[in-house]
């Protein structure tokens, strides 16, 4: 696949209308395409050097409710997007998103702390938890995160805090382009 660039540029006044119309993605655009959640810690790090503390948070969201909301935190905390979870975490803070961050505190109860950024150390914590999740923990956890009443509610207070925050989700540089 032959890789070029494409440039991107977002105003206060695009990034608003965007939360207005209820669509994130022109604004998740340039993250979802430069953000590296594929290796380790360090190169996650640079690959989102250029972008805001609030547009890391919005990719992290973003990446922990597709996998959540696809395979539960089994798969989010398992794949290498689990990397997400301190700046998804910081999101749903910065939001307000109350419930959210309740179902992570358990979340992470049942873990028994912080993700660990190293997907194999993650993967090794998840099948001893698994071996003793008997009554299905994760599984609810899963249901609570992912339920209608919740998801509307935390697509309604994203877009409302991006909107609020315009300023700190404009853009303006080259992307990654595939095709």
């Amino acid at each position: 696949m032959e890789h070029t660039t494409r440039r991107i540029t977002l105003t206060a006044v695009d990034v608003r209308r965007s939360a207005t119309d209820g669509d994130l993605w022109e604004v998740m655009e340039p993250m979802h395409f430069t953000g590296n959640f594929y290796a380790d810690g360090a190169l996650y790090e640079r690959s989102l050097a250029e972008f805001t503390v609030f547009q890391r948070m919005l990719f992290a969201m973003n990446w922990m409710e597709s996998e959540v909301c696809n395979g539960g935190f089994d798969q989010f905390l398992g794949n290498s997007t689990g990397m997400v979870w301190a700046d998804a975490y910081a999101g749903f803070t910065a939001i307000g998103d109350r419930d959210t961050v309740d179902i992570l505190d358990a979340v992470g109860t049942w873990y028994g702390g912080e993700p660990a950024k190293d997907r194999k150390a993650r993967r090794q914590r998840l099948q001893q938890l698994r071996e003793t999740d008997a009554h299905g923990l994760l599984e609810e956890l899963d249901s609570r995160f992912y339920s209608d009443e919740l998801l509307a509610d935390r697509e309604e207070k994203q877009r409302a805090w991006v909107k609020n925050n315009a300023g700190q989700f404009t853009f303006d540089g080259e992307i990654p382009s595939y095709g």
